[in-house]
């Protein structure tokens, strides 16, 4: 996969490109010594630890540029069922033990949807789904396909009987794209035995004072919880409270909006006790040669760029034993070759580490072409879609969504006469379908400042039941409506469109938009964040919205309704932060724009610098990491 969004990650929680190798033969084979290499004058580019792959075995191989990290001997899938029926070493005061490597205790639906997860310990505390509308999965993930209990961060939880406990070895992974803010993988109906703090740490500097005098271990070391950042890869971590703490749900705290756990839990150890030095070696000592802990992946020293045109395995001798080309791929879609004919072929349902038995298709086609830009038009226009392929349907929607194979196809002229979103997508008959080619058109609007035309899908924006927009069931009845769809932390893929009057200054980028603020939430207008990530495809906001700065860097901007002023003149921020910027002070940007959110007027936006991390990063040249922000 040469442009991986959010497909694999790695050990560090990141998402390198990746190659997957395959033994298609009937021999166990040994890839140590042979050279991986993406240039023909370089075949052992990256050299190949000792693995040993069994026919039919999977092997991937992170492009991270980085040097080389091996799992040396070890079989290439996590494959040990015997693990699954055996028991921990310590059972005095083990009051809770959920396993996921035991597949007969984990009842589940035939979509993965867990019903119970069944307690292997003495007293039978199983932990129950509440309902089926949102619950956790049961299945398997990473590069060595283990199996996990994964939580959605979005109200999935699991609840047990009450049980006291006073060490807790837990084996874990919080999701890369999970929230900043408070969330809680182990905690109870009333009260906050075990949240997790803001910025990812492990323990919130406020609540984790029952855990100062024994400690948090992760993967055996003493760390300081509330500065040390959630493991976004398989880990092993100990709790060791002063006195015994109680536990009632597993991926909630008090069931909570916006506190709901977001990743995959595959072991839970809980006693009721302190345990002995020598206990504690022999609970971590199975966990780790269980779990294969620490993870380590296979990484090569170089990445998959664009220049990249073929990928070459090469045995100890030099013979070159496969040669793979690359094409230029979207964003998590992966290249697979048939291991009998050797034909090549791509899939948007890639599955690193098993077989690939989805659908593959021939190529990707190209996007189609617009006969009129997007911008500012002052009459009725007629617009033409069309493709160099003449085999291929051009299918459009005006609503915001993504068009699929159930949208009309173009056949004649589009009379544009109103403001408008316009998407269209090629699809053909054994091809992927291509990217979306998205235009915004506004028309006959006078203003002379910007537009940013925001469009998506339209249920994940205006729906009851997952629209970030909108009130939704669960809102409380009193200002500012908590419980409502506009306070979770929902974020949405958008095409954002920056229109200008002089076209060389409008760009349009894929980001991800949230709802931003507090109770201003609660205004019938919302300000919106606007995100760029890697697995939206850059990691930088492109072009230059503010006047006389140079916000290339930026990484997040706000379309902001004006806040506690929003009922007024919607001035007095952004004059308080011009009068700081001329006192020498840092202070965000700020620039008055038009919004419309797929096709429709929102009103006039305040457009600024998103005050964060990576606000302050760009403005005083210091790392994110290195910031904290009180």
């Amino acid at each position: 996969m040469s442009r991986n969004g959010d497909v694999l990650s790695d050990e560090q929680g990141r998402f390198p490109d990746w190659i997957e190798l395959f033994n298609a033969g009937n021999q166990v084979v040994n890839l140590e010594g042979f050279g991986l290499s993406d240039d023909p004058e370089v075949p052992f580019a990256h050299v190949l630890p000792s693995i040993r792959l069994n026919p039919g075995d999977h092997w991937v191989v992170f492009c991270s540029g980085e040097t080389a990290q091996t799992l040396i001997g070890v079989e290439s899938k996590w494959n040990l069922p015997d693990w699954g029926l055996s028991f921990p070493p310590v059972k005095s005061g083990l009051v809770l033990h959920l396993d996921a490597a035991d597949a007969r205790s984990v009842s589940a639906l035939g979509d993965g949807r867990v019903l119970a997860w069944l307690d292997r310990g003495p007293l039978g505390l199983h932990a129950s789904a509440p309902n089926f509308a949102n619950t956790t999965f049961y299945r398997e993930e990473d590069p060595l396909q283990t199996p996990s209990i994964f939580f959605n961060g979005e109200g999935a939880y699991l609840q047990m009987q009450e049980v006291l406990g006073q060490t807790l070895f837990l084996v874990a992974s919080e999701h890369p794209h999970a929230s900043d803010h408070h969330r809680v993988v182990m905690g109870h109906d009333a009260t906050f035995p075990l949240i997790r703090g803001n910025d990812r740490k492990i323990l919130s500097d406020v609540w984790g004072g029952a855990y100062e005098k024994k400690g948090v271990h992760l993967n055996g070391q003493r760390i300081d919880p509330s500065l040390t950042s959630f493991p976004q890869s398989i880990s092993l971590l100990r709790f060791e409270s002063n006195q015994p703490q109680i536990f009632s749900l597993i991926g909630s705290d008090r069931l909570l909006d916006n506190r709901f756990w977001h990743g995959s839990v595959h072991e839970i150890q809980l006693f009721n006790r302190s345990l002995a030095p020598a206990e504690t070696r022999m609970v971590e000592a199975y966990l780790n040669q269980k779990w294969r802990l620490p993870r380590t992946y296979v990484h090569a020293p170089f990445k998959i760029s664009d220049r990249t045109t073929v990928l070459l395995l090469t045995n100890p001798e030099g013979n070159l034993r496969d040669r793979f080309a690359i094409q230029s791929t979207p964003k998590n879609v992966s290249q697979v070759k048939d291991p009998v004919s050797g034909e090549q072929a791509v899939t948007d349902m890639p599955t690193p580490g098993t077989s690939n038995n989805q659908q593959t298709f021939t190529s990707i086609l190209s996007p189609p072409q617009f006969s009129q830009p997007a911008g500012f038009y002052d009459t009725a226009i007629e617009l033409l879609l069309s493709h160099d392929d003449p085999r291929v349907n051009v299918r459009f929607t005006t609503n915001g969504s993504e068009p699929s194979e159930s949208d009309p196809v173009f056949q004649g002229p589009i009379r544009i006469r109103q403001t408008q979103v316009l998407k269209a997508r090629a699809f053909r008959e054994g091809f992927l379908p291509s990217s979306v080619k998205t235009a915004s058109y506004v028309m006959s609007f006078a203003s002379q400042i910007p537009v940013v035309s925001l469009s998506g899908d339209p249920d994940a924006w205006f729906s009851d039941a997952r629209g970030m927009y909108v009130t939704g069931p669960g809102a409380s009845a009193e200002l500012p409506y908590f419980g409502a769809n506009f306070w979770k932390e929902w974020e949405v893929p958008t095409t954002v469109d920056w229109l200008d009057r002089d076209p060389a200054k409008s760009w349009q980028q894929l980001l991800g938009a949230k709802i931003h603020g507090g109770w201003s939430r609660a205004n019938p207008q919302k300000s919106i964040a606007l995100i760029a990530r890697s697995r939206y495809g850059e990691k930088r906001i492109k072009g230059n919205p503010f006047f006389g700065e140079n916000s290339n860097a930026a990484k997040q901007l706000l379309l902001r309704n004006g806040g506690n002023d929003w009922w007024k003149a919607m001035l007095r921020d952004p004059i308080l932060h011009l009068l700081a910027d001329r006192m020498g002070m840092i202070s965000q940007a700020y620039r008055p724009v038009h919004g419309l959110i797929n096709g429709e007027y929102f009103g006039l936006f305040n457009l600024r610098e998103r005050a964060n991390e990576h606000f302050l990063s760009a403005k005083t040249k210091l790392p994110p990491d290195g910031i904290d922000m009180v």
